[in-house]
Formats: C-alpha cells, sequence, structure tokens
C-alpha cells in the first residue's frame, strides 16, 4: 500500500485510518527488531539511535523507518511487554533471522512520511 504524501490533519476518514494501521503495523515489526536486540524495551528509542548511528547496513533501513513513522515513536507500556514477550518467545536462529532480514522487510514498507 502506498499513501500519498500528507500533511499531519489533511488525511480523513477511511485513508486517515489506513494511514494509522500501517504506521502502527511498522512501529510494532521495528519494535520486534529491536527487541531481538537483546537491550530490553525500557527506551527503545535509545536503542533505536544507537543503532542508527553504528556504520552497519541495518542503520539506513532504520533511518528510513524513522523518517515514515515520521519521528521517534511513543512506546506505550503495553506494547513494550508485548514486545518483550514476543523476544522471549524465539528461538536463538529464530532471533538472528529476524535481525539479518530473514522474516521479513519490515523497514521496506510504503509508508508516506508526513510532510
Amino acid at each position: 500500500m502506498i499513501l500519498a504524501l500528507v500533511k499531519p490533519g489533511t488525511l480523513t476518514g477511511f485513508a486517515k485510518r489506513q494511514h494509522e494501521s500501517a504506521c502502527l503495523r511498522l512501529k510494532r515489526e521495528l519494535g520486534r527488531f529491536l527487541a531481538c536486540l537483546g537491550q530490553g524495551t525500557e527506551d527503545l528509542n535509545t536503542v533505536l539511535y544507537q543503532q542508527m548511528t553504528r556504520d552497519i547496513a541495518t542503520a539506513e533501513r532504520l533511518r528510513n523507518c524513522l523518517e515514515k513513522l515520521g519521528g521517534y515513536p511513543e512506546w506505550e507500556p503495553e506494547l513494550k511487554k508485548q514486545l518483550d514477550r514476543f523476544a522471549q518467545s524465539l528461538q536463538e536462529g529464530q532471533i538472528r533471522a529476524r535481525l539479518l532480514g530473514g522474516k521479513r522487510k519490515w523497514c521496506q514498507a510504503r509508508i508516506a512520511p508526513f510532510a
């Protein structure tokens, strides 16, 4: 799904719900990736920043993701709990695959950032 570049407050009805839904899915996948790094979910935005400043291929994908989300996301306490449970439920090979991008190319979601 591709949403046109829009300014905050200009989407209405179905398009707004669709955009919000896509952003929520991207945020969840980003959170799953960050939780798999093994640094906990207490301060996910710090983990995100640290990963983006490293000289690794993932850094560019994380920056693109952040741009699509319109900045650093707010991590609700319930979502943090879900992310912790998710990461704890994975086996080592599953975590490795997720960190290497084997599960899904979540960072390639086609969400236009807010202008």
